[in-house]
C-alpha cells in the first residue's frame, strides 16, 4: 500500500530513518514525518540542480582557494557530514545517517541558512559575478555529494539526481563514472582549510538569533521581513564579527543593513535592536538602499546595464 501510494522511496526513508534496535513502529503520523523529510530533501536538490542551468563546468568552476567565504564554510561542513555520514554506514547506523544529512545538513543548515541566504546572489547578482560562480560551484560539489551519499538508502533519487547532472553536463568524466551514480565510490573530503571561511556554528546561531528579533518586529508592523531590516549587533573582539564589514555581515545575514558594535560585556555576539532599513526598497532585489537615477539600487543597475550587452 505504501509503495503505491508513496512511492519506492519513501518506503526506503521509513527504513533508514527506523533505529532497527528498537521496536521499528509504522503509522499513518511516521509516514507523514517522512514524507515531509523527503519532500525538503526533493525541493533541496531541484533548488541546487535548478539554478546550476547556465553553469559550464570547464569555464565557470572557481577553484576552491577563490571560493566565497560563505561557500568555503559550507564545503567545510558538507566535508563534516560527508565523513560522519561514511562512519555512520560502516557501523550500520542507517538511521543516523539519515538524520545527519536530511535533517541537519539539507533541512537546518541548506535550507535553514545557505540557500536561502545564496538566493540573493543568485538571483540578483550578474549572471557571471564572481559571487554567482562561486555559489553554484558549491551548489554543484553539494548535489554530487548528496547523490553519492544518500544512493544507499534513496537509490531512484540519487539515481535521477546523478543523471540530471549527467544531462546537464556537469561530471566530470576523468574522475566519475556518468553511467550511474552505483558505479562511484562514496566521496572524498575536499581540499578546505580549517581555518577558510567561518564556522557554521556561529552563522547559524546568528541567523537563529537575529529571525527570532526579525519576527518581533514583524508582529509588530515595523517591518515586513529581513529585506528592509537594519539590525545592530554587540559583539566581542573575538568573534568572526570583529573581522568583517558591515557590509558583509548583512550579506550573510540577508538583511539590508547591519551595525556592528564592539562590546566586551557580551558573549560573542547579541542583536540589540531590529528596525526599519534607511533607503527606499530596490524594486529588483526588494532590498533597501539608496536608488540610483533609474530608480534601482547600485548593484542592480549595474546588472542590468550588464545585461543589455550580452548578445542574444
Amino acid at each position: 500500500e505504501v509503495l503505491e501510494k508513496y512511492g519506492a522511496d519513501i518506503l526506503r526513508l521509513w527504513v533508514a530513518m527506523s533505529d532497527y534496535r528498537e521496536d521499528v513502529r509504522l503509522s499513518q503520523d511516521i509516514l507523514n514525518r517522512v514524507i515531509d523529510t523527503y519532500r525538503k530533501l526533493r525541493n533541496t536538490l531541484r533548488f541546487l540542480l535548478g539554478n546550476l542551468s547556465d553553469f559550464d563546468l570547464s569555464r565557470h568552476s572557481v577553484p576552491v582557494d577563490k571560493l566565497e567565504d560563505i561557500d568555503l564554510t559550507t564545503l567545510k561542513t558538507l566535508n563534516v557530514f560527508a565523513a560522519e555520514a561514511e562512519k555512520h554506514y560502516n557501523a550500520y547506523e542507517f538511521h543516523l545517517v539519515s538524520i545527519k544529512i536530511c535533517d541537519v545538513f539539507c533541512v537546518n543548515v541548506l535550507s535553514g541558512y545557505y540557500l536561502h541566504v545564496l538566493k540573493d546572489v543568485l538571483y540578483c547578482d550578474q549572471p557571471h559575478s564572481a559571487r554567482r560562480r562561486s555559489a553554484q560551484t558549491v551548489f554543484l560539489y553539494i548535489a554530487n555529494f548528496l547523490a553519492r551519499l544518500l544512493s544507499p538508502l534513496l537509490s531512484f533519487t540519487a539515481e535521477e539526481t546523478w543523471q540530471t547532472l549527467r544531462e546537464q553536463n556537469l561530471l566530470d568524466t576523468n574522475c566519475f563514472n556518468v553511467d550511474s551514480v552505483f558505479l562511484n565510490d562514496f566521496p572524498k573530503p575536499l581540499p578546505v582549510s580549517q581555518e577558510a571561511g567561518f564556522a557554521m556554528d556561529d552563522l547559524l546561531r546568528l541567523k537563529n538569533d537575529l529571525h527570532q528579533e526579525i519576527e518581533k518586529e514583524r508582529s509588530k508592523k515595523t517591518i515586513n521581513g529581513p529585506n528592509d531590516s537594519h539590525v545592530t549587533i554587540h559583539h566581542h573582539k573575538d568573534s568572526f564579527l570583529a573581522e568583517i564589514s558591515e557590509q558583509k555581515a548583512a550579506d550573510l545575514m540577508g538583511v539590508s543593513k547591519i551595525t556592528l558594535l564592539p562590546d566586551e560585556k557580551t558573549g560573542p555576539f547579541w542583536v540589540k535592536a531590529v528596525q526599519k532599513a534607511p533607503g527606499t526598497k530596490c524594486p529588483r532585489c526588494w532590498i533597501w538602499r539608496e536608488l540610483t537615477p533609474d530608480n534601482l539600487c547600485p548593484r542592480c543597475s549595474e546588472a542590468e546595464n550588464a545585461l543589455k550587452t550580452v548578445p542574444k
